[in-house]
């Protein structure tokens, strides 16, 4: 090769390269997000709060609340907030629309989730042609893996209320003038209390948030000097109950309210909370954590082992692939083999006979079309070529009225890069689900350049998500939630007598269920198909009893995975069926992360008619389930004659040791448990039934082996209530209950075998109910 040609090699070369270099930055270049700007136009001020001056905890809601200004005679756009999620390679938007006039300030409140361990958050003014008017980050502190208990307070003299903040206890004021416009802007609270105040301040909107937020298991209290306390409250301050024994003189009227409760304090010369009376402060906050609802109790004990959302359960089943869109190998390998022979020994053979050698070549191409075509005709049984939708959509149910609250999980897959836009009715909040999964991910930072993954544009009719693909089929989750009135009711005459549940259920809902499961004092009744208008006797249907219920759902007679047998699958098998897994995943949810929130629950499943009819008429493929959440009052439950609480983990107060809550292991050898009934609960004997606590631990290794002894106020010591195999018994069991109807059980593991496994055993009491 001359010099000329090695010089026009490497022109061609150079060439070459420079137009796949183009094609790179091009392809680059269409992907690419516009930077957002962070200078800020001087028409514009805002003042930001988030959460509670600054702090919320993990997992829960936080209320962004804006002022904004501007000198513009008018402006219209968008109030953005931008969070972090996955490890900062993109984020989330929330926006809702503004429209300011000049020197008016207007207050704007967005409320976003907190499931990442994001540090920083970004607010935004945007115009209706996208250019960034004004936009700043702000730190948070994140609060995780802690017992903290937050008490919101109103009050007129809030600087005079700093003792309030003792212990676990810490106290943030709630400014009126910066009241979330919805419940979820309080969920980082635990407790309200209202002292030294007028209620008149709050209007009927703030007054309704507060009571949603109590139905949801918050704790209200109100004070002495609430002036006007009764003007809205009054409908819940009925049939109250007295609690709270501080000096032998009482404290607190306790009303329950659906899962909350409302705490009304007692007049009383020494009630003193605003001034140095420190002994008395203590017993008095010691008084409303003890009257905390058994939802929120767990919910701060889950919190301390950072377990802080149960929707990644729900959102991981939604990836589950669908049969209907996976190629059936078995049939596409018998195509190639077919084709294989075919274009090997029977055209070489038929050639032959007919002395056609000479077209073996062109058969070879012939076929091949042929085939493709076949298999080009097979793929397009599972080809993509609409966005997919698929749902869990969960519609629970309230004790005493006909509310259902909803909840659905949707996940978007998309064929196709590009941005997509969905609307919603605007009744429905509606919340990105992406960073669900930055469960165990580290600390992460916002990224200024990175793109939004998920965008909610947040109205009053209509809210709409716009989804961007960076890549094909990437997923992307949101929740959307509602309350309804549903009419409707599942009837029960149920008797648990000597550990053995009977009796009848009667389906009044104006519906069919499918894969029914019911699910009361420690057993698990496999329903099936539930009619309308049918009743169903216990005693024909099967009946489990999943050792350890807290842990896994095998039952200890023959091994059996109940809810797999239940929901027709699961998704611990390679042969999965999707709808099968997500009613697997309610199952697993509702019976055992949540049994103890109530004394029963029916859980069943709809035929799915109106597929997400909230949603938009966007052209999409929609498949899903939809899963009835009903509880069950209180069954009578009754042991050799007297009536009997068979756990009484749901009156599980605190806990000091290491004890993981999904599934009670004991992580140290020794657990302290504090026990408090209800004040109108007399308890006449704590037993250890062998007969439960074989029937739930069917496996030796979850078995416990050690001690348990219980705390004598008289004595001044423990005795022991089970020892080694050995049940023993308590004497004079009102020695062991203090003034507030606790009673402390201490269980210390047998260090000589291995109880690397030991789950807290079950016990029970024999009581009378006032």
């Amino acid at each position: 090769m001359t010099r000329k040609d090695r010089r026009k090699a490497a022109c061609c070369f150079v060439r070459v390269g420079i137009l796949l270099l183009s094609m790179v930055l091009l392809g680059v270049s269409r992907n690419e997000t516009i930077q957002i700007s962070a200078k800020n136009k001087a028409e514009f001020q805002m003042k930001v709060t988030y959460g509670l001056a600054g702090t919320v905890k993990h997992g829960r809601f936080a209320n962004v609340h804006c002022e904004v200004t501007t000198e513009l005679e008018t402006f219209q756009g968008y109030l953005q907030v931008i969070i972090p999620i996955g490890s900062g390679a993109s984020n989330e938007m929330y926006q809702k629309e503004i429209i300011l006039s000049r020197q008016v300030t207007k207050s704007i409140n967005i409320v976003v989730p907190t499931d990442g361990f994001y540090k920083t958050y970004k607010v935004c003014i945007q115009d209706q042609d996208g250019n960034i008017m004004y936009s700043h980050e702000y730190e948070i502190q994140m609060i995780s893996g802690t017992k903290a208990v937050f008490m919101g307070i109103i009050s007129d003299e809030y600087e005079s209320m700093d003792q309030l903040c003792q212990g676990e206890m810490e106290q943030f004021p709630l400014e009126i003038s910066k009241f979330p416009e919805e419940e979820r802007g309080l969920s980082a609270l635990d407790i309200i209390y209202m002292e030294k105040f007028d209620l008149d301040q709050l209007s009927h909107k703030m007054c309704s948030i507060i009571v949603e937020w109590v139905e949801d298991g918050g704790t209200l209290v109100l004070g002495l000097d609430c002036k006007n306390e009764n003007g809205y409250f009054e409908n819940y301050l009925i049939n109250g109950k007295v609690v709270g024994d501080v000096w032998d003189e009482d404290l607190f009227y306790r009303f329950d309210v659906k899962s909350g409760t409302i705490l009304r304090c007692i007049d009383r010369e020494d009630f003193n909370v605003s001034d140095s009376n420190e002994e008395f402060v203590t017993v008095f906050l010691e008084g409303i954590l003890d009257n905390l609802s058994q939802i929120k109790k767990n919910q701060l004990r889950n919190e301390d082992y950072d377990i802080t959302s149960e929707d990644m359960y729900f959102v991981n089943s939604l990836n589950t692939v669908k049969k209907e869109y996976m190629p059936k190998l078995v049939v596409f390998m018998g195509v190639y083999l077919i084709y294989i022979v075919c274009i090997g020994p029977v055209l070489y053979l038929v050639l032959n006979r007919r002395d056609k050698k000479r077209m073996m070549w062109i058969m070879v191409y012939v076929l091949s079309v042929f085939f493709t075509g076949i298999i080009y005709l097979m793929s397009t049984k599972t080809r993509i070529s609409q966005p997919i939708l698929d749902f869990i959509s969960i519609y629970e149910y309230s004790l005493g009225d006909d509310t259902v609250k909803e909840d659905t999980f949707i996940r978007f897959l998309q064929p196709f890069q590009g941005k997509t836009e969905y609307t919603i009715d605007g009744d429905y909040q509606v919340t990105s689900r992406d960073d669900v999964f930055n469960y165990y991910y580290e600390p992460v930072e916002l990224d200024s350049d990175a793109f939004y993954k998920t965008g909610i544009t947040l109205g009053e009719g209509t809210t709409t998500v716009d989804i961007n693909s960076t890549g094909r089929f990437q997923s992307n989750f949101i929740k959307a939630s509602t309350v309804h009135n549903m009419e409707g009711e599942i009837s029960c005459q149920l008797f648990y007598k000597n550990l053995n549940l009977s009796g009848t259920i009667t389906n009044n809902l104006g519906y069919n269920l499918t894969n029914v499961c019911l699910y009361t004092n420690l057993t698990v009744v496999n329903i099936g198909d539930f009619f309308d208008g049918t009743s169903v006797d216990i005693a024909d249907k099967n009946k489990y009893f999943p050792f350890v219920e807290r842990t896994a759902p095998y039952d200890n007679t023959g091994g059996i995975d109940v809810f797999e047998e239940i929901s027709g699958g699961s998704p611990y098998v390679l042969t999965q069926d999707a709808e099968a897994v997500q009613r697997y995943t309610v199952l697993e949810n509702y019976v055992f992360d949540r049994r103890i929130e109530s004394d029963g629950l029916l859980i069943g499943f709809m035929k799915v008619d109106k597929k997400l009819g909230f949603m938009g008429d966007e052209q999409t493929t929609r498949s899903g389930i939809q899963a009835v959440i009903i509880p069950l009052k209180q069954v009578e439950a009754t042991y050799q004659g007297e009536r009997i609480i068979p756990d009484i983990e749901k009156y599980l107060n605190d806990l000091e040791g290491e004890c993981y809550p999904f599934g009670n292991y004991m992580e140290s050898d020794q657990v302290l448990a504090e026990y408090q009934f209800p004040s109108d609960v007399k308890v006449s004997s704590i037993l250890y039934l062998e007969e439960l606590n074989q029937m739930q631990n069917g496996d030796d290794d979850l078995q416990f082996q050690g001690t348990i002894s219980a705390w004598n106020w008289k004595l001044q010591e423990y005795v022991n209530l089970y020892q080694n195999g050995e049940v023993l018994s308590l004497e004079d069991i009102e020695d062991y209950f203090d003034a507030e109807n606790k009673v402390y059980l201490y269980y210390q593991l047998d260090n000589t075998v291995d109880n690397s496994l030991a789950t807290l055993p079950i016990i029970s009491a024999t009581c009378e109910v006032k």
